[in-house]
C-alpha cells in the first residue's frame, strides 16, 4: 500500500525546484542581453511562489491521499507556473518538468529513510525559498508552511519514511531523465540520464540493518545483511537489491545476466555454481 502522507513531499519539493530554476532564469535575464530590472524579477517570483503555494494549499495537500501520479504532477506544474511576464511553451514545460524531477529524485535516492532526513527534504526547500522572498508576507507565508510541513511529518516512524521516500521516487519514475549539467558535473547522474546510487562506501561490515513494520509503522522485527561472502544466499540478495535499486534509479530494469544461477547444498552451506545462460 502506498503512502497517504507523500503529497506534500511532492507538490513541495516540485514547486520549491521549479521555483529555484526560474529564480536562475531570472536572474540570467538582469545580466543578459534583454535587461530586466531587478526589482521587476523580485516581483515576478514573489508572484509564481505565490500562485504554486496557493495552489498547493488550495489541492488540500495536508489531507490523507495516494501518491499523485507524474501526469497530475506534470499538469499541476503548468499551471501554476503560468505568469503574463514568463514566455514558455508547451516544450520548456516539459524540459523543465523532466529537469526537476530528475533533481528530485536524485535527491530522494540518496537520502536515507530516516523520518528526519525525509521529511527534512520539503522543510529545507522551503527556509531556502523564503531567504529569496522579497515581500514580508509572502516570506511569513513560507514559514508558515514550513511549520505545517514539520507538524504534519511531525512524529513520523519509520516505516511511513521508509513507504514515503519510495511513493515519491515511484510516482517520478516513468518521466524521461535527460542528463541535467549539474547532477553529471556532481556525478549524481551519468551521462545517460541514470541517476547514480548512492556509494555504500568500503570496508563495511555489513549491507545494513532492515527492519520489518507492520501497518502501524511499528517495527516487527529486524536483521541484518551480511556482505557477501561465503554465503550465496547473502550474495544474490545483494543483486536482487541493487537491481531494485538501478530499477528506481534508472527509471527501468537492468539487462538480465548473462549467467543463470543455481544453488546446490554442500556440507549444509548452500553455495552457487554458474552454468552459460
Amino acid at each position: 500500500m502506498a503512502s497517504t502522507l507523500v503529497v506534500p513531499l511532492q507538490l513541495v519539493m516540485l514547486g520549491a525546484d521549479a521555483l529555484f530554476a526560474m529564480h536562475s532564469r531570472l536572474r540570467q535575464e538582469v545580466t543578459g542581453a534583454d535587461t530586466v530590472p531587478v526589482a521587476k524579477c523580485d516581483t515576478i517570483f514573489d508572484e509564481m511562489f505565490q500562485n504554486i503555494f496557493e495552489s498547493a494549499l488550495a489541492e488540500g495537500m495536508f489531507r490523507l491521499q495516494p501518491p499523485l501520479p507524474s501526469v497530475a504532477l506534470r499538469a499541476w506544474l503548468r499551471g501554476v507556473l503560468t505568469h503574463p511576464s514568463v514566455r514558455m511553451d508547451g516544450a520548456s514545460h516539459e524540459r523543465l518538468f523532466r529537469m526537476v524531477a530528475a533533481g528530485i529524485s536524485s535527491q530522494l535516492l540518496r537520502a536515507t529513510p530516516a523520518p528526519s532526513r525525509v521529511a527534512g527534504l520539503p522543510a529545507t526547500k522551503l527556509s531556502a525559498l523564503a531567504s529569496l522572498l522579497r515581500d514580508v508576507r509572502l516570506r511569513e507565508e513560507a514559514t508558515r508552511i514550513h511549520n505545517a510541513v514539520g507538524v504534519f511529518y511531525s512524529a513520523l516512524p519509520p516505516g511511513e519514511a521508509a513507504r514515503l521516500r519510495f511513493a515519491a521516487l515511484a510516482s517520478l519514475a516513468d518521466v524521461p531523465r535527460p542528463p541535467v549539467d549539474a547532477l553529471v558535473r556532481e556525478l549524481l547522474q551519468l551521462p545517460s540520464g541514470h541517476l547514480a546510487p548512492p556509494p555504500q562506501g568500503a570496508g563495511r561490515r555489513s549491507l545494513g540493518l532492515v527492519r520489518v513494520f507492520n501497518d502501524a509503522g511499528e517495527v516487527r522485527s529486524e536483521y541484518t545483511i551480511a556482505v557477501a561472502g561465503n554465503h550465496a544466499f547473502d550474495e544474490l540478495a545483494r543483486e536482487d537489491a541493487a537491481r531494485e535499486e538501478a530499477a528506481l534509479a534508472g527509471g527501468g530494469v537492468p539487462p538480465p545476466m548473462a549467467t543463470r544461477r543455481t544453488l546446490r547444498c554442500r556440507r549444509g552451506r548452500p553455495t552457487r555454481r554458474t552454468s552459460g545462460g
